[in-house]
């Protein structure tokens, strides 16, 4: 899922590429511009270097792609007028731009640069830009919200804010109608629930930790509006998609939400 997200962020190629060779050009332009009488070739790759780096396009690819040691071959260079030398350095690494051809298939280089993203999301550990963990809950599939450095679970255990197990598609097993319970409220309740649809063992929620390794039990006692509004109004539309009973037990709170107020509500969240 994570790799789709990507793929679907990847810019319009034929823009970003004209953009890219655009600031390139511009990169080489400042670094020949250097004014000096001597280890012209050095300073020109130092400053091109620093461009690259510090410049528009902060890349440090292409700042260690021309980590270039030119002491002894390229000190012939210094005889050279300024202008000539400029001129060489301007054309050569043109010359090479513009024989660089742009990525035709969108599609196929989205795909290709997605799991790239990701090895170097993970390579940077900064957790501003680590993914969140994938993992989610056996029963109502709300996603993992434990930090994003790992997750192998020795480093703890998954924990989620449970939402209605109808919005999944989880059921009553003697009647079939879509849960309208959250797994914590199931577990304050003292419920039960069935695996596999083997209605010959019941397992309690409050064994929740131990029927499932590596998560833990579901005590947090969170709403999720979102959740609620989706199963609220679209209960039919759930039920047909699962081939279930649609719900009739759905609370009224469920239903009372419009999508303005849940909106605002997770807009002061993400601000706090």
């Amino acid at each position: 899922m994570l790799h789709l997200l990507i793929a679907q962020k990847v810019p319009n190629l034929d823009e970003e590429w004209q953009t890219f060779r655009s600031h390139l050009r511009d990169a080489i332009n400042k670094a020949a511009a250097v004014n000096v009488n001597k280890e012209k070739a050095q300073t020109f790759v130092d400053h091109l270097r620093k461009e690259f780096l510090d410049g528009y396009l902060q890349s440090e690819t292409l700042h260690s792609a021309f980590r270039i040691d030119c002491s002894g071959e390229y000190e012939d260079c210094d005889n050279e007028e300024k202008e000539e030398f400029q001129e060489a350095c301007l054309t050569k690494l043109i010359e090479v731009l513009e024989k660089q051809e742009a990525i035709t298939n969108q599609k196929d280089y989205a795909e290709q640069l997605s799991p790239k993203v990701v090895t170097h999301m993970k390579k940077v550990n900064d957790k501003a830009s680590l993914s969140r963990c994938d993992a989610f809950c056996p029963l109502c599939k709300s996603l993992c919200i434990t930090p994003p450095v790992h997750h192998d679970t020795q480093d703890g255990p998954h924990d989620t804010i449970h939402q209605p197990g109808g919005v999944a598609g989880q059921c009553y097993m003697h009647t079939e109608e879509l849960n309208h319970r959250t797994c914590h409220q199931s577990y304050e309740e003292e419920n039960s629930f069935y695996l596999n649809g083997d209605l010959t063992v019941a397992y309690p929620y409050r064994d929740y930790a131990n029927v499932f390794p590596g998560w833990k039990d579901p005590r947090i006692n969170e709403e999720l509006p979102l959740c609620e509004y989706i199963l609220a109004t679209y209960n039919n539309e759930i039920a047909e998609r699962y081939n279930k009973k649609p719900s009739t037990q759905i609370p009224s709170s469920y239903s009372s939400r419009t999508l303005s107020d849940i909106k605002e509500q997770l807009e002061r969240e993400i601000v706090v």
